[in-house]
């Protein structure tokens, strides 16, 4: 596959389970992913890189049977029990509340508090109204018209993130069809 500088590829991949899309997707992106640097990447006192590029590309996937057994992907190198209670939305209630956020705090020092979990974003969208069950949402849209476009969920709260500088979330947007 040829890549254009500057170009982020797309990729489709078709998996039976969720493992399996998992680990599919790594490999697209590795395989095909164009090479990029981040903020993250360490540098030596010269100024060179120590880290190596990240790779980037944009997966589309599709699953044909999501509730196949096993339903998680094992995962190394880190603890998926907390990973997966954090999806779960068992750390919801430390999130730090939005006006607590919008008046200032001291990342580096949040102690046990985050200020957002991804479930948090999903089933209770922050805004300064009250919150959004976006999850609830793309399954109504999806059970009244299963063509529809508008099945999305964003974790993008640009009145919060934009006050954050170190811990803002790396998933965006979530398109159901």
């Amino acid at each position: 596959m040829k890549i254009k500088h500057g170009i982020i590829p797309t990729v489709f991949i078709g998996a039976d389970s969720i493992p399996e899309a998992h680990y599919k997707a790594i490999e697209a992106v590795w395989n095909h992913g164009v090479e990029k640097r981040t903020q993250y990447d360490r540098k030596d006192p010269m100024g060179d890189y120590i880290d190596p590029p990240s790779k980037e590309a944009q997966v589309l996937v599709k699953i044909n049977d999501p509730f196949k057994d096993p339903r998680f992907p094992p995962l190394s190198f880190c603890e998926r029990g907390k990973y997966i209670l954090e999806l779960l939305g068992v750390k919801d209630n430390l999130v730090i509340p939005m006006d607590e956020i919008l008046a200032g705090i001291d990342e580096m020092n949040l102690g046990t508090q985050w200020p957002y979990t991804y479930h948090q974003r999903m089933s209770a969208y922050p805004t300064r109204m009250g919150t959004v069950d976006q999850i609830e949402s793309v399954i109504d849209r999806i059970s009244t018209d299963s063509n529809t476009r508008r099945a999305v969920m964003t974790t993008r709260a640009p009145v919060i993130d934009t006050q954050l500088k170190e811990d803002i979330p790396c998933l965006g947007e979530m398109h159901f069809r």
